[in-house]
Parts: structure tokens; C-alpha cells; sequence
């Protein structure tokens, strides 16, 4: 595993507390897990490449396997993982599917972060519909240990919203462009000039 202290950690923080939000709203959670995969290979200074494949998120380039997963960390100290979501499934079975290296978790909430192995990992349990772990991690596993005031208060999801909308709108304009370009032609044709003939005025 490599030093986190590389990666550029006020960024990750700072990105961290914009998505905090995620719990709000159910549909919010996958796009809190891609943020934080994409702000990890962003953000490790070319140590990580985003990969996205089954139990597996994140590789190096000596191809050391990580998988990132967002949740929130328990007990007192809050830095304990329970009930960790390791791969949805549809059918109760014996788990065969090999592991990632390392696990990188992360508490968008407390603004906490840390990489476990995952020899790290036990308590398996798998309901059919998911398969979950626990770990307790070490203090040293942790290289983001709370939000540091200030932030920047932006919300992503509040910025991805109005982005939508104005989105949407645009498309209004565009047909609204269609529709000009269309009168345009009508217009010429009813006139019986050829719009080249025009365009070249």
C-alpha cells in the first residue's frame, strides 16, 4: 500500500464534504460511490487509474487492486465498519469471487477516510440480496480523519441539479433554432429562390 499523503488529501477532503448530502435521497448513493472513485484516481497524482470492474474500482500501475466504498464508520470513535456492502448479489451462495487488495472507505459524513487490507476483513455474511464484512481499522489506516474547518460549501448535488435543469432548457432553445432555420427555408421556397442564392448575399 502507498503513502496517502501523496495524493492531494485537501482536494479529496474538500470534494468529500460537497457530496455530504448523498443521504438525503436513496438514488443520490451511487453517485456518491462514482465521485469518490473518480476524486481518488484524480487526486492520487497518477498513483491510481480508475478501472471499474466487478470488486474491483482502482489499480495501480504495478496493478495492485483497491476498492472503494462509501459508508459510515460506527462505534464511539466512529471508525469502525460494519455491515460493509461488499458486492450486491441476487441469490444466497458461497462467495468465490476473489477480493480487492486493499479496501479504501470513506465517510462522506465525519469526513473520514482510511485503507484496509483486506485480510483486514471478517464477520462475512451474505443475505442473498448483498454480501457484507467488518473491520476494525487501525488509527495509522486512517489518512483523512475529519473535516477541517472551513470547507468550501458547495453541494454537488445542488450544483448537478441546476445543471439539469439548464440542461433541459437548452433543449428548448434548440428547437427553438430548428424551428427558425425551418421558417427560414419555408420562406424561401414559398418566394422560389434557392437559399444558396441567399446564404451568398
Amino acid at each position: 500500500m502507498f503513502d496517502f499523503k501523496t495524493f492531494q488529501l485537501d482536494r479529496l477532503s474538500k470534494l468529500l464534504y460537497a457530496i455530504r448530502g448523498y443521504t438525503d435521497n436513496n438514488l443520490r448513493f451511487p453517485k456518491a460511490g462514482e465521485m469518490v472513485e473518480k476524486a481518488l484516481a484524480e487526486y492520487s497524482n497518477g498513483l491510481l487509474e480508475r478501472v471499474n470492474l466487478p470488486g474491483i474500482d482502482l489499480f495501480t500501475k504495478d496493478k495492485v487492486s483497491y476498492e472503494s466504498k462509501v459508508t459510515q464508520f460506527k462505534n464511539k470513535a466512529g471508525t469502525s465498519i460494519r455491515g460493509l456492502i461488499i458486492k450486491n448479489r441476487r441469490a444466497a451462495k458461497e462467495y468465490e469471487d476473489k477480493l480487492a487488495d486493499y479496501f479504501i472507505v470513506s465517510d462522506v459524513k465525519s469526513g473520514k477516510a482510511c485503507c484496509i487490507s483486506s485480510d483486514k476483513l471478517y464477520n462475512f455474511k451474505d443475505t442473498g440480496a448483498v454480501y457484507t464484512a467488518s473491520a476494525n481499522p487501525e488509527p495509522e489506516d486512517f489518512f483523512l480523519s475529519g473535516y477541517n474547518q472551513p470547507n468550501e460549501s458547495r453541494d454537488y448535488f445542488k450544483e448537478s441539479e441546476d445543471y439539469d435543469i439548464q440542461f433541459i432548457k437548452s433543449m428548448s432553445s434548440f428547437i427553438s433554432t430548428a424551428k427558425k432555420v425551418q421558417t427560414v427555408v419555408d420562406t424561401l421556397v414559398e418566394k422560389g429562390e434557392p437559399a444558396i442564392s441567399i446564404g451568398q448575399r
